[in-house]
């Protein structure tokens, strides 16, 4: 719910660009495509 109300505040400023994604943290790093930076 906050990254909605960021998104919002981030519109209402002029920031048109910003966007929300729709799927959860575990939904993005679920999948095999997506770059992944590790600490090692």
């Amino acid at each position: 719910m906050t990254g909605a109300q960021a998104v919002l505040a981030l519109h209402l400023v002029g920031r048109t660009d910003a966007a929300l994604y729709v799927g959860s943290w575990s939904n993005w790093v679920a999948d095999p495509d997506r770059p992944v930076a590790t600490d090692t």
